[in-house]
C-alpha cells in the first residue's frame, strides 16, 4: 500500500507550485504562530536546535 507524500510549503515554492505569499500563509497564521505541519524534517529540526539553544 503507498500512501501520498506531503510536500512542504519549501518543497511546492521550490517546484512553483505555490508562490511565496501562499507559502508564507501557509507557515503563520494570522497570529503569527508557525505551522509546523508545513514544515519538512530538516526545517522541523533547524527550529528545534535554535529552541534548544536559545534556551541556554
Amino acid at each position: 500500500m503507498q500512501t501520498a507524500s506531503v510536500l512542504s510549503a519549501w518543497q511546492q515554492l521550490r517546484n512553483l507550485i505555490i508562490t511565496c505569499d501562499r507559502a508564507l500563509q501557509s507557515l503563520v497564521d494570522d497570529q503569527g504562530i508557525v505551522n509546523l505541519q508545513f514544515l519538512d524534517r530538516e526545517e522541523r529540526q533547524a527550529i528545534d536546535d535554535i529552541l534548544r539553544y536559545s534556551d541556554n
